[in-house]
């Protein structure tokens, strides 16, 4: 509220720092803070914010969709599914890919190493056709 801004330390204003990006409390991470003051329990106007920038810092951590390869023949470790491309045949059976939400930093990084779930690439001409 416009003039409400106190000009000293007072029982009915608080002053805390807001994420820009979010308008939620600035955690020590956020990167744009901006100082706002609040009249406490005012519900008509601007209310502070209860929540913490979740979007800044470590606690906020993206998290990544991959399709992973469970053959049982891993034993529990999960690999990145080998999935054909274009002009490709060959890689991880379907009823062993499934698609998994991890955080960026535990996603698996390795192929899957089984042989006969290896990608090959298709040969665009086959032997007949140089014959003529």
């Amino acid at each position: 509220m416009d003039g409400s801004q106190p000009k000293e330390t007072c029982d009915l204003h608080v002053q805390v720092e807001i994420c820009a990006d979010t308008k939620m409390l600035a955690n020590p991470n956020c990167p744009h803070k901006i100082k706002a003051v609040f009249l406490k329990g005012d519900k008509s106007g601007e209310q502070l914010p209860e929540e913490v920038c979740t979007k800044h810092g470590p606690e906020a951590q993206q998290k990544i969709t991959v399709k992973v390869c469970t053959d049982p023949r891993h034993n529990g470790v999960l690999y990145l599914a080998n999935i054909p491309g274009l002009l490709e045949t060959g890689g991880c059976s379907h009823e062993f890919i499934e698609e998994r939400t991890f955080l960026v930093d535990e996603a698996p990084k390795t192929r899957c190493p089984l042989q006969d779930h290896q990608v090959e690439k298709k040969s665009l001409f086959n032997g007949d056709a140089n014959k003529r």
